[in-house]
């Protein structure tokens, strides 16, 4: 058989040995040390009779090209047309030669070995490559960007030889990720020579992504004298695997989510989403059905299909977490129009102008809604059959699909405006824990619950020490039984009817509200603290000097607070919304209850909706649902103390463990400074909430605008969830109360435990 030396230009385009090659030519044209690499090609192998070439043969044609006392990676790939199956490094294992003066009898025995396998036909052609060995102290591979979720930062990965690390720590891999120019993640190693080779990976891994425009992993290698790569292969598989972060839903949609509000309130925010991305960019093929999973009833938001959308238009992938205040810290991506952009540039100007220039829209939405909602008072779904009930809900699930909408836009408007008024802040050199008095005055008093506690718990000390006596003894049926309480009933009654649909989470319908539990609420008002007094401040934006800037400090200021009002009464109005849900439902359950099929009608909210659907529709009892209900209830019993991850990759469930408190020390981030040293009281919802005194720590899983009377009775804030612009944070900033969110594990802290909050920092310890 012939064989000959040959240049990679040579190679046939697309063949295994081309793409071998081409990675390593790539490497060399951009000027960095890649090993010696000589290629050989021969002809007419294959068939038994096929002969091979003698060493001597071999030696000839490489012509001293090889130093003899070096080592060499022999690697033999026979043409993809001989129809050899194998992987891209060829169907005959590489061999190592551990000099160069054998290379020649180790070809030799390859070829006459891929002849005598009878796998090719004979006259098909080989390529050899021989590429001398590299023997490292520290060896490795850089990832231009984040393979498994394609996030703008180089990682890299290294181990050290056996000889560098037996019986040391540093044996194990080591890995750095480096972001905007720094350093977020690193291993520590006490090989003082180990950080500038990796110094020296990330300037050339760098230096080739910018010229090569394509995600890469290189594979490199140091010698002890100097960096050597080895590799370079595209990153394929970016974008492939789904991405689920359960960061906004902790905040919106926390804890354990029951079927029921799984079959309508995801659908329906999802379908907002939708439409917003239609809004955008014009008809596409986004499933909404796609934008969100649960993983053992918690729901996680698809940050991947999300962020292709933002992606698209030019935005950073994690921009919905940015604008509402769940992304912050140094490395917040900044916004890079794509030329892609330009094509939707007419749409996204139509979008701006009919939301972000005016309020007007929002407000026409505001008032519709309200006579929208007047046909499901829940007296008359108190009388509605089953039919008629579920057409209701498919009514409603069409009207808050509107308010969900809405709420989108407005969180996002509201996030935008805040982000310019920090901007401007910065630029003038006013710290950010001046936004409260910058903003001051964005809060909408008739919607907040806490003022309206406020006064009727002075109205409770206004009365005489035997009605109070009455009221504590006899709790909300005092008030029905005794004349004299009539009045303090009435403002307790005007008080429920405005307030009566809140519950934990505006998002949960299956959570009872408050007006289904009267002695609650009534303990709600006796505890309530009065409302603390702000001193007015001026406005830090106001005393700019330079005229021109004060001026639109005075507008934006106005805007934000404007877009801050309106969201909350969005959120208000969308809250309300929701709560006809659970009235509809409940009905539907106890349709259920007196056929048979189920026990109680809060049992309901363990069916899906086509379930429920399927059983209001069945004539005759049937067991199978009360099954459904009892095998999910004792489902979500067993998943309930799981320590679920905050980002999971791909749709397989995860194994995961119970929730162990271990740690004296919680780290979180600070959204409002200060600090404090008390009590901590555990607070899981509305029924913790009269245990709460004045000053103690309040520890929460979230935040909701129900939770307003005991965070303003807080000596500090801590939160499991949430961000800068999380309700409890506002609420913080406001009152002036220390707090740090985002803490994993808060709710393990030990309630009535000694606990320091350090809101500067954002430490949480515990003192005993």
């Amino acid at each position: 058989m012939s064989l000959q030396l040959m240049h990679i230009s040579e190679m046939r385009a697309g063949s295994p040995s081309s793409r071998i090659l081409e990675s390593i030519s790539l490497l060399e044209r951009e000027g960095l040390r890649v090993p010696v690499t000589i290629i050989l090609s021969t002809k007419g192998i294959g068939g038994t009779a096929a002969g091979t070439n003698s060493p001597s043969e071999i030696t000839k044609v490489l012509g001293g090209r090889l130093d003899p006392e070096r080592g060499y990676k022999i690697t033999v790939i026979a043409d993809e047309e001989a129809g050899l199956k194998g992987n891209e490094m060829g169907a005959v294992p590489s061999y190592q030669a551990e000099r160069g003066e054998i290379v020649p009898r180790l070809i030799s025995q390859m070829l006459g070995e891929l002849c005598a396998s009878n796998k090719i036909p004979a006259g098909s052609r080989a390529v050899i490559i021989i590429q001398e060995t590299v023997i490292p102290k520290l060896a490795g591979a850089a990832f231009t960007k984040n393979p498994v979720d394609g996030s703008d930062e180089l990682i890299i990965e290294a181990t050290l030889s056996q000889s560098d690390s037996v019986g040391k720590e540093s044996a194990a891999t080591m890995r750095w990720v480096l972001k905007k120019g720094s350093w977020i993640e690193r291993t520590q190693t006490n090989e003082l020579w180990v950080l500038p080779v990796i110094n020296q990976v990330a300037r050339d891994a760098k230096a080739i992504a910018r010229r090569i425009k394509e995600p890469l992993s290189l594979e490199w290698a140091y010698d002890g004298e100097s960096l050597v790569w080895l590799r370079s292969k595209q990153i394929s598989s970016i974008g492939t695997v789904d991405i689920y972060s359960n960061k906004l839903s902790k905040e919106r949609m926390p804890g354990i989510v029951k079927p029921l509000v799984w079959s309508i309130s995801i659908p329906l925010v999802n379908d907002a989403w939708r439409r917003l991305f239609t809004d955008l960019i014009g008809p596409n093929p986004l499933d909404s059905s796609k934008f969100t999973k649960l993983f053992y009833y918690r729901a996680y938001f698809n940050m991947g299909v999300v962020g292709n959308v933002f992606e698209l238009l030019g935005m950073p992938r994690e921009s919905l977490e940015m604008i509402v205040g769940e992304s912050s810290g140094r490395f917040r991506p900044r916004f890079k129009p794509s030329p892609k952009l330009l094509a939707f540039l007419p749409r996204v100007f139509i979008f701006f102008f009919q939301h972000f220039l005016t309020f007007r829209k929002t407000e026409e939405f505001l008032k519709e809604q309200e006579v929208r909602y007047r046909p499901f008072h829940p007296s008359r779904i108190a009388k509605m059959g089953g039919e008629e009930a579920l057409t209701a809900v498919r009514e409603l699930f069409r009207i808050n699909g509107e308010a969900a909408y809405y709420i989108i836009i407005n969180q996002l408007k509201r996030g935008i405006f805040t982000a310019s008024i920090k901007y401007m802040m910065k630029y003038n050199k006013i710290h950010e824990s001046k936004l409260s008095d910058a903003l001051a005055g964005g809060h909408i008093e008739e919607i907040d619950p806490q003022k309206a506690l406020g006064a009727l718990n002075c109205e409770f000390n206004r009365l005489d020490q035997g009605a109070r006596d009455k009221i504590l003894e006899g709790g909300y049926r005092a008030l029905e039984t005794h004349p004299e309480l009539m009045g303090f009933r009435s403002s307790v009654s005007e008080f429920m009817s405005k307030f009566g649909h809140l519950s934990d989470s505006g998002n949960d319908f299956s959570i009872p509200h408050w007006h289904e539990n009267p002695d609650l609420v009534l303990k709600m008002i006796i505890s309530s603290s009065q409302q603390r007094t702000n001193v007015p401040k001026t406005n830090p934006l106001f005393q700019i000097k330079n005229s021109f800037q004060r001026g639109l400090a005075h507008y934006l200021v106005k805007k934000t607070e404007r877009a801050m009002k309106i969201a909350d009464r969005v959120t208000f109005t969308f809250t309300y919304g929701t709560s006809l849900f659970r009235d509809a439902f409940l009905r539907l359950g106890s349709i259920l209850v007196s056929k048979g099929m189920l026990e109680s009608p809060d049992d309901v909210f363990y069916l899906y909706i086509r379930e429920l659907s399927e059983a209001i529709r069945t004539p005759g009892p049937s067991g199978i649902y009360r099954e459904k209900v009892i095998s999910r209830k004792l489902e979500i019993e067993q998943f309930r103390n799981l320590e679920l991850p905050e980002v999971i990759y791909g749709d397989l469930p995860l194994p995961v463990a119970s929730k162990k408190y271990s740690a004296n020390r919680l780290k979180g981030i600070a959204t409002s400074r200060g600090y404090a040293e008390g009590i901590a009281r555990v607070t899981r919802g509305v029924a913790d909430f009269s245990r709460v005194k004045e000053g103690d720590i309040v520890v929460i899983p979230y935040s909701d605008v129900a939770w307003t009377p005991i965070l303003a009775k807080a000596g500090a804030i801590v939160s499991e969830s949430g961000g800068l612009l999380s309700h409890c944070s506002v609420v913080a900033r406001e009152f002036g109360i220390p707090a740090v969110v985002g803490v994993k594990d808060a709710m393990s802290i030990r309630d009535g435990a000694k606990v320091a909050v350090d809101a500067y920092s954002g430490v949480v310890m515990m003192l005993d």
